[in-house]
């Protein structure tokens, strides 16, 4: 992931570049995934939109509570940042992505920035949905993840926004190889640090957040730096 700064100064900027899917979070009995909704437990597979309205109305059908949170792995990582930078070390924390022009797509909007993520750069598809991830957590915490990318896989982050920004950090959604499906040629981030999924999998592995995405705010942002010297 290169050199990560021995510390956040004043006027860091990290920019987040993913998939903005709303995460549709229900809790969900192991039987009810397997019987019911026909899914194999775990895994995350996507899924095609009549299929996806299917099983909320199913969800809806069985009494199940849904939680709406913005979800998908580089927002995470925003909202984390956002959560825990303050004081004179703040980081500036952008997300940019393309959202649907739909309901969906403005409580998403409306929640980042609510969490402390700066939306400006990410665009509003003309016509298409927002995306959506259907999260069923079983009693034992086990996930089984379907969903719906939408309006977000059209997404290609402008050059300008790199310009503009001039980003200390660029975090990516997935791995090295989907980099290019979010920052196709000739966008550059010179002078930035970058990072991919191993970011986001540690921030779960140090347990910053929980089921519905808080954070503990016990990890400093100067502890989680440290951490990503990988």
């Amino acid at each position: 992931m290169g050199n990560v700064p021995s510390s956040a100064s004043a006027g860091t900027t990290l920019l987040a570049v993913g998939d903005p899917v709303l995460d549709i979070v229900s809790d969900c009995p192991a039987s009810f995934v397997v019987e019911s909704l026909g899914f194999a437990l775990g895994g995350c597979d996507l899924i095609d939109e009549d299929a996806l309205e299917d099983v909320v109305d199913r969800l809806e059908s069985a009494s199940r509570t849904l939680r709406r949170i913005p979800g998908g792995s580089a927002a995470n990582v925003a909202k984390c940042f956002a959560r825990l930078s303050s004081g004179a070390r703040r980081t500036d924390v952008y997300f940019a992505g393309t959202l649907g022009r739909d309901a969906s797509g403005k409580r998403y909007r409306r929640q980042m920035e609510a969490a402390g993520v700066k939306m400006r750069w990410s665009t509003v598809h003309p016509s298409e949905a927002n995306g959506v991830c259907l999260c069923m957590v079983t009693e034992s915490g086990e996930r089984t993840m379907r969903t719906a990318l939408r309006a977000s896989r059209t997404h290609e982050l402008p050059q300008k926004c790199i310009d503009a920004l001039r980003p200390t950090w660029v975090h990516f959604e997935g791995t090295r190889r989907d980099t290019d499906r979010h920052a196709p040629a000739p966008a550059r981030v010179p002078s930035a640090l970058t990072s991919h999924f191993a970011l986001a999998r540690l921030l779960c592995a140090q347990a910053v957040h929980n089921r519905d995405n808080e954070v503990d705010q016990g990890l400093r942002l100067q502890d989680l730096l440290r951490l990503c010297e990988l």
